[in-house]
């Protein structure tokens, strides 16, 4: 039986090589939010080697069969020369890793997303059934594939066993994260592209253009006509979407998927009327942020609206051309919300305003820009 391939823990690779001795091994990861009532601590050590344990188990057979997915053909252990662990982030829910399978020739990269939280872990059990659920449905090439789930427990000293749950997907190179901020050159609002390779980017107004149509485009690719199912919640602030910049065109991927279901009911609804409910929702969400993504509440201007409604009729015309929908729908639904009365369109988006969780930090955003929103919507779909 071949050897297992060394495995080695860094810090995150936006940082280079960072081994764990630089990172301080006696470190700690809070598991709460700053201004949280408690704050427990997870040992950075154990992190590392929970990871390791999983990648190990069986002779690394879990790790071999998604690399066969990737590779197309049979991958031995003895093909990997080394596996890097990089704990690149920290968030609420989750603490993400990047795995590297270094051949001699090429790295292949994952992410073990890692639950430590009791939310945490109930959050990532159900966004591994919608990855899973997502994939066996169809080919949209959106969402990461998801390889395989681990459920198990780390000795923490005096705090006894600790579960742990994470799972592995693809990890995909080139993409960040990218969030509303002050252009300080101008003051103006715009989209910024945390890029790890440089400075942050400031995208010219065509290209956030782009990465709000793909936004668009992708949820409605996901909605289910019959059922009215969708992916829910999303956020931008919290690094749900992300994008590759390439010359002048943007990429978009999704990267998050916690729920997938049907938000609207009752089961006799007009499909019509459940459609504009989700696009009066998608419409109000991508607007939503925070500044440079750990900053303030932030509330996009007019201009991603545009973009928004084309990437939603985009899909909708993809739909319709693969039998997705009915024949002609496209045209049917865009004179449906065109002759739709102003007072009809105000009360849907009224009662999707007080469908919102009522103690969300974003609602005062939303209600201070409701009415402004209307009539910006209107404008752009009469």
């Amino acid at each position: 039986m071949p050897d297992f391939p060394p495995v080695r823990f860094l810090g995150s690779s936006f940082l280079g090589e960072v081994s764990l001795a630089d990172l301080d091994p006696h470190s700690a990861i809070p598991l709460e939010r700053p201004g949280g009532e408690k704050t427990s601590f997870f040992p950075l050590l154990t992190y590392f080697h929970v990871i390791e344990q999983a990648i190990r188990k069986n002779e690394g057979e879990a790790l071999l069969a998604a690399l066969q997915t990737r590779l197309g053909r049979p991958v031995a252990l003895s093909e990997i020369r080394e596996i890097r662990i990089y704990s690149e982030k920290h968030g609420s829910d989750y603490h993400p890793a990047k795995i590297e399978a270094r051949f001699r020739d090429r790295v292949w990269s994952f992410v073990m997303n890692v639950a430590l939280t009791e939310r945490g872990r109930q959050v990532l059990t159900s966004e591994f059934q919608v990855l899973d659920e997502l994939q066996r449905r169809g080919r949209l090439p959106y969402l990461p594939p998801a390889y395989f789930i681990e459920e198990t427990s780390a000795d923490c000293g005096p705090a006894g066993r600790w579960p742990v749950q994470m799972y592995l997907a693809d990890w995909l190179e080139g993409f960040y994260e990218f969030h509303l901020s002050s252009d300080p050159a101008d003051g103006k609002q715009k989209v910024v592209l945390w890029d790890a390779a440089g400075p942050n980017h400031f995208f010219p107004p065509s290209t956030a253009d782009q990465i709000y149509r793909e936004i668009a485009r992708i949820l409605t690719s996901y909605y289910d006509w019959p059922t009215f199912s969708q992916i829910h919640p999303w956020h931008l602030a919290a690094g749900d979407f992300i994008a590759r910049i390439e010359a002048d065109r943007a990429e978009v991927r999704l990267v998050a998927a916690r729920q997938y279901g049907p938000l609207i009911g009752p089961p006799d609804l007009p499909p019509e009327e459940a459609l504009l409910f989700f696009l009066l929702n998608m419409t109000i969400r991508i607007r939503l942020d925070r500044l440079n993504g750990v900053g303030d509440l932030a509330w996009a201007d007019e201009r991603c609206l545009k973009p928004a409604l084309e990437g939603f009729f985009l899909a909708l015309g993809e739909k319709e051309q693969t039998g997705g929908l009915p024949r002609e729908f496209v045209a049917y639904f865009r004179n449906y919300l065109e002759s739709m009365a102003v007072e009809e369109i105000k009360t849907y988006l009224a009662a999707l305003r007080d469908s919102f969780d009522q103690c969300a930090p974003d609602l005062p955003l939303i209600k201070m820009h409701w009415e402004q929103h209307l009539n910006q919507f209107l404008s752009l779909t009469r």
